[in-house]
């Protein structure tokens, strides 16, 4: 089999005897933890965790022009999966297994070019990606498809259950976390921490659309951060 057909459903080229293990490594103590613990930041001294991939230096076998063709190929295969930013599968989250992959259409945005006022303004001649055309109208929707696979890829394991998306947002965040959520009910149900009179009714009528728990709290976002990570 060559390395397209190898590489077309997300098989890495990793020798049989490399383990691949996937786990969250701390930047402040340097302690580890599994993924499957969905921890925020580290219970020893609370710093953020860094995801590590202990594969990824085995993909540099792959020349960058073979990676190339093997992503341009995808791009003709007629697996959902594939087809948003899961098509760049071993470089964002090979853990997941394309059958835990939540794809709704999010990446899939026209890119428009600038007219010639811009381009001036500017010097070069760019393009832009309009991505209010993602399903909820909201740019977050690509990292909330990563997030939601993986919390799917847990439920699938049975290593979850009953799950709370919880966030703090001013709009967009809230509308990615409510669409995904409510496309992988009943397993997941979703909430959202929202500081007061800092949301439009048009961006919380989004998220109320895939029916989205609000509590309006009145503080500021920062502190609706702070509280969604206790």
């Amino acid at each position: 089999m060559g390395c397209l057909e190898r590489c077309q459903f997300g098989a890495l080229s990793i020798p049989e005897d490399v383990c691949v293990v996937d786990s969250d490594r701390c930047i402040g103590c340097g302690n580890e933890h599994p993924i499957e613990s969905l921890l925020y930041t580290c219970p020893q001294c609370g710093h953020v965790l860094l995801l590590i991939d202990r594969a990824f230096d085995d993909l540099k076998s792959i020349p960058g022009e073979m990676w190339h063709k093997i992503f341009d190929y995808r791009r003709m295969l007629n697996i959902p999966a594939l087809k948003g930013i899961y098509r760049y599968h071993e470089f964002l989250g090979s853990v997941i297994p394309l059958d835990s992959i939540v794809y709704l259409g999010e990446g899939h945005t026209p890119l428009v070019e600038a007219n010639s006022t811009l381009s001036q303004r500017v010097g070069i001649k760019f393009y832009y990606k309009n991505d209010g055309q993602n399903p909820s109208a909201s740019f977050k929707d690509r990292g909330m498809a990563s997030a939601l696979s993986y919390i799917h890829f847990l439920i699938q394991q049975g290593l979850v259950s009953d799950v709370l998306a919880i966030c703090a947002s001013t709009g967009d965040t809230s509308a990615a976390a409510a669409l995904y959520a409510a496309y992988l009910q009943p397993h997941i149900k979703s909430a959202v921490l929202l500081p007061h009179k800092k949301v439009t009714p048009q961006q919380l009528s989004q998220g109320c659309l895939s029916h989205l728990l609000t509590y309006r709290l009145l503080q500021q976002l920062l502190y609706c951060l702070w509280l969604t990570a206790r």
